[in-house]
């Protein structure tokens, strides 16, 4: 399917406002820009950004660094995800929960999709080489190509694309580590591999309520091959239960202490119930506790190693 079928007949049309017929209206079409952007996703990139320089940074930290960098990641993340949008245009026409984006929908033209996103990534590589340093660019630009050139082309052939997406995924907290440190140490790994692990149980729930959705859009994943969910499940298991180890590795560096401890196991917990749960019963209801769960598990965490931060 193309952007010259029928159903993509609409595209590129100027939208106009009912009241003034032939004027453009710029409200209608900035909110659509803004959609580009995945809010959502962006507005996790930055948090984890935010945790990262929080994490790595000393008591006396510049507070014109740290709004830089977030300015950085915010621009990288939202060209990142335009380009994205750009890349699975044709995909998302064919699924329900994305075919009114502005591209499939023909309220935005693909090359204005595409020089949005362009701007806005390359925009922010050079924030974060201004504002930060060469080595938070480096990884700002490691989130962007795995993301664009590596995960996104795989998604469409391999069951193994949740891997690899999960690495972009969990960039941008060493985005902010770096930004704070200049290097990466074993504390930023442990920052890195919190976020990476904790995406697999996320998209598994994903996955599996949006299977039907997924198979119409011709991606291959793991709970769209795996038809009887066991295996789904299974995963989502696994990494819940690796979630564990992971987390306390904070304070197993001594970035974080008792209180954080506490709180990364019964939050951990909760993690693993629910995804057996979802294991065992292969319904819609428990997949979207367990994609809940996971949207209140990693804000917790976050916030409990901010808070109990050693050193």
């Amino acid at each position: 399917m193309s952007i010259a079928d029928p159903q993509f007949a609409g595209v590129g049309r100027v939208v106009t406002d009912g009241n003034a017929a032939g004027d453009v209206n710029w409200a209608t079409r900035t909110m659509d820009f803004g959609r580009l952007t995945k809010p959502g996703l962006t507005a996790l990139a930055v948090a984890a950004t935010f945790v990262g320089f929080w994490m790595g940074a000393p008591a006396d930290w510049p507070s014109g660094a740290l709004l830089g960098t977030l300015m950085g990641a915010l621009a990288v993340g939202a060209g990142a995800n335009a380009l994205n949008q750009h890349q699975e245009r044709d995909r998302d026409a064919l699924m329900t929960r994305t075919r009114d984006r502005p591209l499939p929908a023909g309220r935005l033209t693909p090359v204005e999709a595409h020089c949005f996103g362009f701007l806005l990534a390359w925009c922010g590589i050079g924030f974060l080489v201004i504002y930060a340093n060469v080595v938070s660019a480096l990884v700002g630009l490691a989130t962007l190509l795995t993301y664009l050139y590596v995960y996104t082309p795989l998604k469409a052939v391999s069951p193994w694309s949740t891997l690899v997406g999960a690495v972009p995924g969990a960039l941008p907290i060493l985005i902010g580590w770096t930004a704070a440190t200049g290097t990466v140490g074993a504390t930023a790994w442990c920052l890195f591999a919190i976020v990476f692990v904790w995406q697999i149980p996320h998209f598994m729930a994903i996955g599996w309520y949006y299977r039907d959705d997924y198979r119409r859009g011709g991606y291959p994943i793991g709970p769209v091959l795996d038809r009887r969910g066991f295996e789904t499940g299974l995963h989502a298991v696994a990494c819940c239960v690796l979630l564990i180890p992971v987390s306390l590795g904070l304070t197993m560096t001594g970035a974080a202490g008792s209180t954080y401890r506490i709180g990364a196991l019964a939050l951990g917990g909760v993690m693993i119930a629910l995804a057996a749960a979802m294991m065992i019963s292969r319904s819609a209801r428990s997949a979207r506790r367990l994609f809940w769960a996971s949207i209140v598990y990693l804000p917790a965490i976050m916030t409990l190693m901010m808070l109990d931060k050693q050193g």
